[in-house]
């Protein structure tokens, strides 16, 4: 076993996961767990130290057995995971830092949320990966925004067409949310989708 294996079973263990909930939760088979746990895998693809270091809410230094003073190799920056995003039916757990998330640093984002529905599937927004967003107060006809309503908010795109707005998803299954007249005033766009980490 190597030290990187050494250290995804340590935080496996730490989370009280076996190695088939640990695959599951990563979208890979229980065996795939078990090579990288006894080192069998020497070179773990970055996509998926990336996504190792997500779930567990390390840098990939720390997955990797480098120095955290070491981790500009990787030009990352540290931003906060809050919590879960239902696109559908507009539920956001808006509240503090759940965890964090590492990306790179050229990347204009300010937080991440985890998609729990289906709802924008035709995009390539699936349930389990994550969405990064910029803040930011508008956004173009057609950009996928994180749009509050009522104090909870949800990610739709964003279409202003003469007097009303349509909140779209990109899944036949999902009506539109349509607002016109006074209603308007209740919405407040927070965010910008602007890239997407897929699970593994």
């Amino acid at each position: 076993m190597n030290m990187t294996g050494k250290r995804i079973k340590y935080l496996r263990e730490k989370m009280g996961l076996t190695c088939e909930e640990l695959g599951k939760e990563l979208g890979v088979q229980k065996s795939v767990v078990a090579k990288w746990e006894r080192g069998e895998v020497e070179n773990l693809k970055r996509k998926t130290i990336e996504k190792l270091s997500l779930f567990f809410g390390v840098s990939p230094a720390y997955i990797l057995n480098i120095p955290d003073d070491n981790k500009e190799i990787y030009n990352l920056k540290k931003i906060p995971l809050i919590g879960s995003i239902n696109c559908g039916e507009s539920l956001l757990a808006y509240k503090d830092p759940e965890s964090f998330v590492w990306i790179e640093k050229e990347k204009d984002i300010d937080f991440a949320l985890k998609v729990k529905d289906a709802s924008m599937i035709n995009t390539g927004i699936d349930i389990g990966d994550i969405i990064f967003i910029r803040s930011q107060q508008a956004v173009s006809n057609g950009e996928i925004a994180i749009v509050m309503l009522d104090n909870e908010a949800t990610l739709r795109r964003f279409y202003l067409k003469e007097r009303e707005i349509i909140l779209s998803a990109e899944n036949p299954a999902y009506a539109p949310l349509t607002f016109a007249g006074r209603k308007i005033k209740d919405i407040k766009i927070i965010g910008k989708a602007v890239y997407i980490l897929k699970k593994l």
